[in-house]
């Protein structure tokens, strides 16, 4: 959890910056919280920023199960094959 909430830190952190740059934050009062003190505080609520920022790391988890498990089926598949073809060979002799 520690490497996720430093992960988004980081990434909040830069879109601050970027935003500051371009003149499009305003200057954050002592009575507004930021959304870095936010996700300090473990209170990560749904916001549109927030599904667009994890949309691409869910994509990626559901790619990498998509390939484990189709590595896991042409296992099996080959697998499979592979004792049949022995099952013959010994039917044979």
């Amino acid at each position: 959890m520690n490497e996720n909430t430093s992960v988004i830190k980081e990434e909040i952190y830069e879109a601050e910056l970027l935003a500051a740059a371009d003149g499009a934050l305003e200057t954050i009062g002592a009575e507004e919280e930021t959304t870095l003190e936010t996700v300090e505080r473990g209170e990560i609520g749904f916001t549109p920023e927030n599904l667009s920022w994890s949309l691409p790391i869910m994509g990626k988890g559901m790619l990498g199960i998509f390939i484990v498990t189709s590595i896991i089926v042409a296992t099996v598949v080959i697998l499979d094959k592979a004792s049949k073809l022995k099952k013959k060979d010994k039917e044979s002799k």
